[in-house]
Order: structure tokens, then sequence, then C-alpha cells
């Protein structure tokens, strides 16, 4: 079994999971007769299996689609891995699936039982996995839509490959490009390259002319940053897959992200200035899509949840314009379109199109920026043909003491009531003012040996009267190892508060490793509560009394969950 590896936020902490933890491979016969072997491929291959029999928290906005599932290519990349497992969770896939790191030695060792070069291949030689790629392209077997990434460019794929792509699509299959690129073959090969770049990715993709990434003289991967700008996103044209979809609640529309900079050569969907962020455009009988986000996996990079003020489960938004994309390539029929869905303090609104007269159910489910669940309702509707215009009443999903402040998001999803497959969906969110908020969150120092006290500095702003200021610190298994609480002063100021913690008997019987704090302000009965992490680089420890060494924290990096969800924080390793 690997290691795991961590990234930077709670969801995405397990899109950095070892592939190696999601082994949990079946055998399936193929509508065609044949028997789907590793990956959802038609022979053996040094690979893995994707299944959602490891469930995550998710949104499930297409998990059963009229038609079934989509019959569809994919190359997840094997550090984020777990995009493809938390992809299927959101959508019905039937996938077939080659795993292909860009960086060399993750393509070598990432997969766990198949550890070593002559498995997968090394340096400047990822021939073995490509050549996985080639025999499922350029096989029988029907594909729906193709999701390539980047990598280290178009051509570094073989050229039956490359065909094979081009002639699926142009005979109806969908695209979606990741990042799409030549490759800088001549800067530094790989062995079978050819001696020039395929410009005909220039041909297929609606986004175009980015300079290529380049490979370092150790064979690794470098984003080129003249390429790479970053800004703000904006819905440029009304389109199937930005419908439903609030800038808003992804960070790049928020605070802005790092991008390609490309030039169009099809509808733009979303952009940044001048920049295309998202494009479409049909090439034969089949669609296209591109994204130019600098990628994590199949989704834009995480972000500092502190440093952007992006406290909640972003990454949903980022799966459901994937989601989308992907549907949308397809080209299967929408029967159900959305025209508007906005959201606010006395009414959720949304204007459908229907193709056809039904009776659909509509989900809604609230929560606010900190993941604190709000309302949820189901409402049963007759849709006539054309337009129609649903209105709940934001009272059935308010709190009974009034609305928290902050960010109130709200995930609608809309069904067909008989058969319960997901006809569209979408998200709305709208402010309210907040109270007070917690500021700062420092430990006295960055590494804490055994037997030395806790000291940390917490500030809260804003209204704090009748509020008490709590500290909890955990394990990284979810142990409580202390608690202290601290009533604010009845006045509007900005309070300072100094707790330290001497000895943990829990610490000492449970020889824990790294610590989380926990810092909740709950407000008396009838008033609101929230919840916070530390801002800082390294979180507060406590003395643990025993004899290992030194233990070095971490900062928590993501949304904060309820206090009753232990879980989550024995997934998080702070």
């Amino acid at each position: 079994m690997v290691d795991i590896l961590l990234a930077s936020d709670s969801m995405k902490t397990f899109r950095s999971t070892s592939l190696a933890l999601l082994l949990l491979a079946t055998l399936t016969p193929r509508s065609s007769g044949q028997q789907r072997e590793i990956g959802g491929s038609a022979f053996h291959k040094n690979d893995i299996t994707y299944s959602t029999a490891v469930v995550t928290p998710h949104v499930a906005w297409a998990s059963r689609l009229p038609g079934g599932p989509i019959k569809s290519f994919f190359i997840p990349s094997v550090q984020y891995g777990r995009d493809m497992v938390e992809l299927m969770e959101r959508l019905q896939l039937e996938p077939t699936t080659v795993s292909i790191d860009r960086e060399w030695d993750i393509n070598c060792w990432g997969v766990g039982d198949y550890y070593g070069h002559e498995y997968r291949g090394d340096r400047d030689d990822f021939q073995t996995v490509y050549s996985y790629v080639e025999k499922d392209l350029t096989g029988p077997a029907p594909f729906e839509v193709l999701v390539i990434p980047g990598l280290n460019g178009w051509s570094r794929m073989t050229r039956a490959t490359r065909d094979a792509i081009i002639r699926r699509v142009r005979q109806g299959a969908g695209l979606v490009l990741l990042h799409p690129f030549v490759g800088d073959l001549k800067g530094h090969p790989f062995k079978g390259d050819e001696p020039a770049g395929d410009v005909r990715i220039w041909d297929i993709s609606p986004l175009i002319d980015v300079p290529d990434d380049t490979v370092n003289e150790r064979g690794y991967p470098e984003i080129n940053q003249d390429a790479v700008t970053k800004g703000k996103w904006e819905v440029a044209q009304e389109h199937f897959i930005t419908e439903g979809l609030s800038l808003d609640l992804l960070p790049e529309g928020n605070v802005g992200g790092p991008f390609y900079k490309y030039r169009a050569n099809g509808d733009v969907l979303i952009r940044s200035g001048a920049y295309p962020i998202v494009a479409v455009k049909n090439y034969g009988k089949g669609r296209v899509v591109a994204l130019a986000y600098v990628e994590q996996g199949f989704t834009p990079k995480s972000v500092d949840p502190v440093e952007t003020k992006t406290y909640w489960d972003y990454w949903e938004y980022q799966y459901g314009l994937l989601a989308r994309a992907i549907l949308w390539a397809t080209g299967r029929e929408v029967g159900v379109r959305t025209r508007a869905l906005t959201a606010g303090p006395s009414t959720l609104k949304l204007a459908l199109v229907s193709n056809a007269p039904r009776r659909v159910e509509i989900e809604v489910t609230g929560k606010n920026e900190f993941g604190q669940a709000l309302g949820s309702r189901r409402v049963s509707q007759n849709l006539a043909v054309g337009d129609n215009v649903i209105e709940i009443p934001s009272a059935s999903l308010r709190p009974s003491n009034g609305w928290p402040g902050g960010r109130q998001i709200f995930n609608v999803i809309v069904r067909d009531e008989q058969s319960d497959v997901a006809l569209n969906w979408g998200a709305a969110t709208f402010l309210t003012p907040k109270r007070a908020m917690m500021t700062l969150a420092k430990p006295a120092l960055d590494v804490y040996k055994n037997g030395e006290t806790l000291s940390a500095v917490l500030r809260a702003a804003g209204d704090l009267s009748g509020l008490q200021m709590r500290m909890k610190v955990e394990d990284d298994l979810g142990r409580l190892l202390a608690v202290l609480s601290k009533p604010r002063a009845a006045r509007k100021s900005t309070q300072r508060w100094s707790p330290s913690v001497a000895r943990s008997t829990i610490c000492e019987k449970q020889r824990c490793g790294w610590c989380v704090a926990w810092l909740r302000t709950r407000a008396s009965p009838g008033a609101m509560r929230w919840t916070t992490r530390s801002t800082s680089r390294a979180a507060p420890s406590v003395s643990t009394g025993t004899t290992a060494g030194p233990r070095r924290l971490k900062a928590w990096n993501g949304p904060s969950p309820s206090i009753n969800e232990p879980a989550t924080l024995r997934r998080l390793a702070i």
C-alpha cells in the first residue's frame, strides 16, 4: 500500500490520496460481451480500477442520468487520482481510465501494485502508459466523451492515439480538453517522441496558441509562468455549461485564479478580462470543450480558505462545472433547461424551460459558508412545455433564529419525479451581515517540544456581546486534548485572549502526533453561531509529557466543519 499524500484543504485532502487507497477492482461485463479488465479496458494493464466504494461527502448533482451512465474515457493523474472518484460520485459515469501523472516518478511509483520502472515507465519514458491509451482509443469500445488533460503535451501521446481522438470526435464523440498544448518535444524529447510537435491540436481545440509548459533537466514538468496570468472569472454568454452556475461560489469568481493565456477559436463561455477560460466548438459531428485554468487533477488548483475567505466546499461547484461540460460534450438531449436561479432572504426563484410536459421534484438543500446546515425542502411541480417559474419561500429554509451571518448557499437539483433521474442542477447564494468574526489565531511557537506549554493568541472583532470564545485542541485522530473558554466583553471591539494549556492527560495516554485547534464562538440561546479555525501557518498544540521528539505543527487550511464531526477531523492530517 502506498503512503497517502495530503493536499491543502479538506476535500482535496482526498483528492491527493494515493491511488493505492482506491484499489477496489471489480470485473463487470461490457455490453459488447467483453470482460472489463482493470480500469474498464478489455486488456490487462498495470493500473487500478476506480470505485465509489469509499464514499466522501458530496453533492450528487447528476448521480442518475436519463439514458444511464455516460460511456467515457478519462486520463486521471496519479497524485490527484481521487478526482476521478469524486467526479463519479457526482455524475453517472461508466469510465474507462488510464492513470498517467505528468511527473515521471509519481507515474512510476505511485501505483502500489505496480511499483517500479519495469511496470509503468521511467524518467522521460511514458511509453507503457501511453500504449494503454492507444489500445483503448484505437479499439472497438464506444465512448460518448473523452476527457484528456494536457499532461506534458498533446504530442507526447502516440500518433495512433491522436489520430483516433480526431477520428472519434469527427464521428460524434465529445471531447473535453484540460489545458491543451502541443508539448516541448524539441526542448526535452521523451523516449518514443516524434521529431516535431503535432499542431493539429489547434484545429480541434476551441482554445489555441498557448506556449508550451517545459520539462527541466531532471525530467520534471515546469509551468511556463510567461504563459500564465491570474484574474477573476465572469460569464461571457449563456450556455448549458454555465446554467445555474454562480461564479460567486468559485474562488476563481470571487478572488480570481491562475489560468493560461489562450486565444479563442470557438464560443467563449467564461472569460477573465480579454482572456478565454472556457470555450466550446463543434468539430465534425462532435462537440469540444476546452478549459484554460491551471489544473490540479481535473479541477483548478486548491486555494487557501483563510487568505481567500473561501470557507465553503467550493470544489462542489468546480466539479459541477466540469460535470456540465462533460454532459454537454456527449450531445445528449437535455429535457429541462435553467433560464435563471436566484436566492434572497425571502424567496428562492427558479425559471425552467421544459421541452415536454412533465412532473418533476425539486430538491433544495441549504447551508452557510461554514458548512452548517440550513433547511432543506423537496417540491413537486408540473412543468408545461416552455417557460416555468417556481418560487420557494425562503422561510421554509431559514433557521428558527434567523439567517446566520455571511454567505447562504442553496444547492438545487431538478429530477424526474417518476424515474428519479437528474434533469438539471445548480446553486444560488446570497449574503447577510456578519455580527462578529474571528480575526486571528496565532501560536507563540511553530514547534512545541514535549512538556512545553501551548500558548496562542485569539482575536475576534465585531459585536461580541453575549458571545463566548472557546478553543478546542484535538489530535489528528479526533481525540480531545483540551478545551478552554472565556466570555467576551459586552461591547463592540477587537478582543485579545491569550490562553495557555499546560499538560494534557489525554495526550500523555494517547501519545498523539499533530494537533488541531478549534476556535469556536457560541452565542447565547437564540443568537448566531459560527465556527472558524487557525489562520496561522502552524496550529496550536499541547504538551504531551511523552518521551517522543518534538511535533511540528501545520496550519489548518480548509473550511470549518461542525464541532460534531470527528470523522472530518480524522480525515485531516493537520
